[in-house]
């Protein structure tokens, strides 16, 4: 019972770490927009030996809602850093496309690849692509996410900037 107790206890504190996480807004836009954020992001990840990043925006920026900002952030964060860290890869796409009414992110890596079906809920103590997931749901976003063992990883989610959850 006592041990019944603590999971239940850790299972509500963790729900409640992620969910306080999930409200922050990042320092990065503060003051500048999306498109100058996840550049400013990909400045910082780039090293020597990390493998080169290809940054692309395509169409006008412009400032959105704050929390699809901020996920959308965050979304090109993680998968930048899953690709960094899992992929193996030689090289990583990072596409932000804007137009009148939808805003396009697409990361893609040359790497590993992954079976979706079993690791893209959590693996190993790894929950990125399931905060991914979150992420894009919070903000009524319409994800991809595209990857075969030995083909490399597209993670790309498409939001309707009119949509107000």
């Amino acid at each position: 019972r006592h041990l019944d107790r603590a999971v239940e206890l850790a299972r509500t504190g963790l729900a409640d770490a992620r969910r306080l996480v999930l409200d922050l807004r990042h320092q990065a836009l503060e003051h500048d927009d999306l498109a100058t954020a996840l550049e400013h992001f990909i400045a910082q990840v780039t090293t020597e030996t990390s493998p080169p990043i290809t940054y692309q925006v395509k169409g006008t920026p412009r400032r959105l809602a704050e929390e699809q900002e901020n996920n959308l952030l965050r979304i090109g964060q993680e998968s930048v850093t899953n690709a960094l860290r899992h992929a193996q890869a030689s090289l990583i796409e990072v596409q932000l496309s804007f137009d009148s009414k939808l805003i396009e992110l697409r990361v893609r890596d040359n790497g590993c690849g992954f079976d979706t079906a079993t690791k893209a809920q959590g693996f190993g103590g790894h929950y990125g692509l399931l905060g991914i997931r979150e992420r894009a749901a919070q903000i009524g976003g319409e994800l991809a996410l595209l990857s075969t063992p030995g083909a490399g990883t597209e993670i790309k989610i498409r939001l309707n900037t009119s949509y107000t959850p």
